[in-house]
């Protein structure tokens, strides 16, 4: 099969595309071919372009196997979207649908990578993917909507829900801290969260193994 990455130069699609990259070298008969976008080479608020895109990749995957688009392309500045939230809706939600519509159109299979913030976060147990999502800031309320975008206009697509993802590229929280340990004698944290940390390159195994064993 032939792999697009979309937000290749992030957290999660940088690890995707070094991953994708060591099964090429290795002949890995997983995958045949492989290209990962940035945001400046595929901006997902750009229809006309997506559409093109799409339409160019699905050219050579006719004959590799067919074409899988893993977008991880996303607004992920929780507090910036609060004061932007349309700015953060044209990445997460009408981007991806823009995505779905000419992944449809193409025979493209998508994998859309979500967020825990489409729940509320008052369980007291892990969440479940059939439970009733409830955002209550504009990034969930925004990346909710990107899902709903994709099942709605791509029938069949995965939609990946993830949290409090952290990796070698770009900033996080784990990176945050270990600055300010170094930086301070004494640290303050919030201490009322409760979440699930995930290690991106684990999350690109994870999505490999996905779309190449379904």
């Amino acid at each position: 099969m032939r792999i697009l990455v979309t937000g290749a130069g992030g957290q999660l699609g940088s690890d995707l595309c070094r991953l994708l990259d060591a099964e090429s070298r290795a002949a890995s008969p997983r995958v045949l071919a492989w290209a990962g976008l940035t945001r400046s080479e595929l901006d997902l608020a750009d229809a006309a372009r997506v559409r093109a895109v799409i339409r160019d990749q699905t050219r050579p995957a006719n004959v590799q196997g067919g074409l899988v688009v893993i977008n991880t392309a996303a607004w992920t500045d929780v507090d910036g979207a609060e004061a932007d939230e349309a700015g953060a809706y044209a990445v997460n939600a009408a981007g991806p649908a823009h995505l779905a519509a000419a992944c449809a159109q193409a025979g493209a299979t998508l994998v859309h990578i979500s967020t825990d913030y489409v729940f509320d976060g008052t369980a007291t147990k892990p969440y479940e993917t059939n439970d009733p999502p409830a955002p209550v800031g504009a990034y969930g309320r925004t990346k909710l909507a990107g899902e709903e975008a994709v099942l709605a206009l791509c029938p069949g697509s995965y939609v990946v829900r993830t949290a409090w993802v952290y990796g070698r590229t770009g900033g996080n929280f784990v990176k945050t801290i270990a600055r300010l340990a170094r930086e301070r004698d004494r640290l303050t944290v919030v201490a009322d969260q409760h979440g699930s940390p995930t290690w991106s390159a684990d999350l690109a195994a994870g999505l490999l193994d996905l779309v190449t064993e379904r």
